[in-house]
């Protein structure tokens, strides 16, 4: 009988928490309760602070920290020859690039 009660206080347990994504716990919301906004709240400077307000009219905070500008990449070199290729749809439905049939369906 003690067997059978802790079985069930442990199913009824189980129903509280699911497993998530690479075997954390997560905690069964409220029937009804979702997301009515997120709003960016404040910002100063990298960091922005945003609220979320819930349907249920309560909220909570989170901070989003900016990554600072970069310098400028290097400029790729320009291609083989310069032209913009053709590209059209052949009647037998293949790619047509440059005026030759690739052989490759459109679909």
């Amino acid at each position: 009988m003690l067997t059978l009660s802790l079985v069930g206080l442990l199913i009824g347990c189980s129903s509280e928490r699911q497993s998530g994504n690479n075997n954390q716990q997560t905690i069964k919301g409220e029937d009804g309760v979702g997301i009515e906004t997120i709003n960016l709240t404040s910002s100063e400077g990298n960091v922005d602070i945003y609220t979320i307000t819930y349907t249920d009219k309560t909220t909570t905070t989170f901070k989003v920290t900016n990554g600072k500008n970069g310098e400028q990449g290097i400029q790729g070199e320009p291609g083989k020859d310069g032209i913009t290729p053709t590209i059209e749809i052949g009647e037998n439905g293949n790619w047509i690039i440059n005026g030759e049939d690739s052989g490759i369906d459109n679909v």
